[in-house]
């Protein structure tokens, strides 16, 4: 599955928590659905698509959590 690690939720409060699921799922859904399509993803083994998908999943989300950390700074 698609787990959550523990420093990912101690570090943001809740309303970043919410910002960063809702915002980084979005993201990661339609570049996925756009990869899926492809042919030469077709082709690839079931733990070769498990295993870009969830890359697709953890930049999304490093890359909505590092804005909402440099927003948060700037806020301050």
């Amino acid at each position: 599955g698609m787990g959550l690690s523990v420093p990912e939720m101690s570090d943001l409060s809740p309303e970043e928590f919410t910002t960063l699921q809702r915002e980084a799922g979005q993201k990661a859904y339609i570049e996925a659905t756009k990869l899926i399509q492809k042919p030469y993803f077709q082709s690839l083994d079931r733990d070769d698509k498990k295993n870009k998908l969830s890359a697709i999943y953890r930049r999304n989300r490093k890359l909505v959590r590092d804005r909402i950390k440099y927003e948060r700074r700037r806020t301050r």
